[in-house]
């Protein structure tokens, strides 16, 4: 998809993502030591959750790949699979959409590296090579853009943008996950980010994982008020909490991310889906409240959106599910790192 196209599709359109790919497979086939791997043992598995956001209303579905880079990959002894993990994954997800009754774009998922659970450290120059290795694989096999997730290091994303840029010319969705204070590593604000950002030839700035619904509205916001800037958001079911070697997530209803889904039109976001935890019940919610708005051009003030999320989150996260994490969640959370047995994708 060309730049401008995509560009085109968001100036009055909000589109509806996807949501949580590990939970699911969770599910599905119970716990894998690689998630990515899943899209050479068990496509079925993989095709069948596309399938399921396809028919609750996303109009992205995300390659199921998201740790599907070398750096990760090499722990597991599959260093040299990432051709072949990262093509299935666009194979699966282009064979979703074939079988779909309307148009779904595909977004190439690309994570961190997880360096701060990582010990060793690769170079800058390294980190490119890593990344461009798996955005070429991606975009040879036909996605529509690239979607760069659950970044905590702004130094990393850029990193990965510059690896993207140096051969493709798809359009970028970029987003920094943030901690409760607004911050994401570094203690950048969002709007410092946007600052970082703006100029690196990216479509879209977002938030994603780590914060649910209501946390992350405020985050939203300030990368709303910059001016030209178009915004995604990507809540979890909630804010997680660790529970000895397990990452619970509060069992937000559907309901209440209908309700995030219009505060967040409302604040002029473009691209909306789901994290850690989410479903497809939480992506039909979203995209049936918002299948008749226009993103706000305006920018409201937060006091008047706060009060109505704040009521819902009382009724919304009285019981609590385990699940396994999707994403990386960034150290900035707590006082330690999250220890490598923590996260899976």
């Amino acid at each position: 998809m060309k730049i401008y196209d995509f560009n085109e599709r968001l100036k009055d359109s909000i589109l509806i993502a996807d949501g949580a790919m590990g939970s699911m497979l969770h599910e599905a086939v119970g716990f894998e030591r690689c998630f990515d791997e899943l899209n050479s043992t068990e496509p079925e598995a993989v095709f069948r959750i596309h399938q399921a956001y396809i028919e609750a209303g996303a109009q992205i579905i995300e390659t199921n790949t998201f740790g599907a880079n070398r750096f990760k990959l090499a722990p597991l002894g599959l260093a040299e699979e990432v051709q072949r993990f990262n093509s299935r994954g666009v194979k699966i997800a282009r064979e979703a959409r074939e079988s779909a009754a309307r148009e779904v774009l595909i977004a190439g998922s690309i994570g961190p590296l997880g360096l701060g659970v990582q010990s060793r450290h690769p170079s800058p120059e390294e980190i490119q090579e890593i990344f461009h290795e798996q955005a070429l694989a991606l975009e040879e096999r036909g996605v529509d853009f690239f979607i760069l997730e659950t970044f905590s290091y702004i130094e990393e994303l850029l990193l990965a943008i510059d690896a993207i840029r140096s051969f493709s010319g798809l359009p970028i969705v970029a987003q920094l996950t943030y901690a409760e204070e607004g911050t994401t590593y570094g203690d950048v604000r969002p709007s410092d980010a946007a600052a970082q950002l703006k100029n690196k030839n990216v479509q879209v700035i977002g938030a994603n994982c780590t914060l649910g619904p209501q946390a992350l509205l405020p985050i939203l916001e300030e990368l709303a008020a910059v001016d030209g800037l178009r915004v995604s958001g990507m809540p979890n079911a909630g804010f997680p909490k660790r529970e000895g070697d397990r990452i619970v997530y509060p069992r937000s209803s559907p309901e209440y991310f209908a309700l995030f889904a219009r505060e967040a039109a409302a604040l002029g976001v473009r691209i909306l889906g789901g994290c850690c935890g989410t479903t497809p019940a939480h992506i039909r919610a979203m995209a049936e409240a918002v299948k008749l708005l226009r993103p706000s051009k305006t920018h409201p003030a937060w006091k008047s959106i706060r009060p109505r999320a704040s009521r819902s989150i009382a009724s919304s996260s009285r019981s609590t599910r385990s699940w396994p994490r999707r994403k990386w969640m960034p150290s900035t959370s707590t006082a330690e790192p999250w220890p490598a047995s923590a996260w899976t994708r």
